[in-house]
């Protein structure tokens, strides 16, 4: 999501229109999109182990939101009906952003709203989608990353999930949290900020580079977050999910033994994508009138770059879980 405070911030100074400031303050982008999150939840899923397994569908069936949202369009079939409420869960911290029972607590007029049962507080936490590494192509100079942000919710929420006086609801809570940020820090633009001389107070990772797309242009970041593919179609997500896995088996030992790095070492991983492959055109930042056009073949390895990313996410968020539900 676009960080709003630092956005309302930075606004005057980038010389921002007026549609477009409004559309951005009204309009926070998801990381990923809601079917890359659902693709990684489900390789995450197959991966998991059988005691793993048991313990999670368990969880997530005592989240206050099991029977509202992750039910929907659920199979009757017990074993089917279980997975899909996991992958159904992944998109619930990005729609939070639109749900009144929630609030924004980054903001300085914020009031909480009320605190309802099975929920131990009712934040929104749009800071915990991102983090904005920066760097620089031109010298520019750069601003430190803002807390809280994914690195640091991920820090929290696993230290408090792995703890065994847990209650059990909240760790369903953490549960849904870290199926989405585990996605959430593979996406390479979510973990990167570039600074210019014509932007510098950063991009806000991408939100502030247009480039072309069919009749209209989109943001660098919508780009990104659309990578591994938009099709919302019926079994798009299950094709997908197969030819993955197909592309990326998870090593076994990676899945099982959990010795998979840190959200810091994550973090630093998607900012090295960012800088060698995403800002491949350069130090431009496009515009809605004149956006960039992209090199012949960046789509296809985006694409490319974006699968990896999703099974590598998945691999981590299984082995991350069978270590700690065993």
């Amino acid at each position: 999501m676009l960080p709003l405070r630092r956005l309302s911030q930075t606004l005057p100074m980038r010389c921002l229109d007026l549609g477009l400031a409004a559309l951005l303050l009204a309009s926070p982008a998801p990381a990923w999109n809601y079917v890359t999150h659902r693709v990684i939840a489900a390789i995450a899923y197959d991966q998991l182990t059988p005691a793993a397994r048991a313990r999670v569908d368990a969880l997530i069936k005592i989240h206050p939101d099991y029977q509202q949202h992750f039910l929907k369009d659920a199979p009757s079939d017990e074993a089917a009906r279980a997975r899909s409420a996991f992958i159904e869960a992944a998109i619930w911290a990005d729609t939070l952003r639109n749900d009144p029972r929630f609030y924004d607590e980054t903001l300085a007029d914020a009031t909480p709203t009320p605190t309802l049962p099975g929920f131990s507080e009712m934040g929104r936490h749009t800071g915990w989608h991102f983090i904005h590494l920066p760097f620089s192509q031109d010298g520019t100079p750069l601003e430190p990353a803002e807390v809280p942000n994914v690195v640091t919710a991920l820090d929290r929420l696993m230290a408090e999930f792995a703890r065994p006086d847990l209650a059990e609801s909240q760790r369903a809570y953490d549960l849904v949290w870290l199926i989405h940020l585990f996605g959430d820090i593979h996406e390479p633009l979510h973990c990167a900020d570039r600074f210019s001389a014509s932007l510098p107070k950063g991009d806000l990772s991408g939100n502030l580079v247009f480039v072309a797309s069919g009749n209209s242009p989109i943001t660098l970041h919508k780009f990104w977050d659309d990578a591994v593919g938009a099709d919302t179609s019926p079994g798009w997500v299950g094709q997908t999910v197969q030819e993955i896995e197909k592309l990326y088996p998870a090593p076994r030992s990676l899945a099982l033994a959990g010795d998979s790095g840190s959200p810091e070492s994550w973090a630093q991983e998607s900012l090295s994508i960012t800088k060698k492959d995403v800002y491949t055109f350069g130090t431009e930042n496009g515009s809605r009138e004149v956006p960039i056009h992209l090199p012949l073949g960046y789509q296809a390895h985006a694409q490319q770059i974006g699968q990896s990313q999703a099974a590598t996410a998945a691999s981590r968020l299984a082995a991350f879980l069978n270590l700690r539900l065993k």
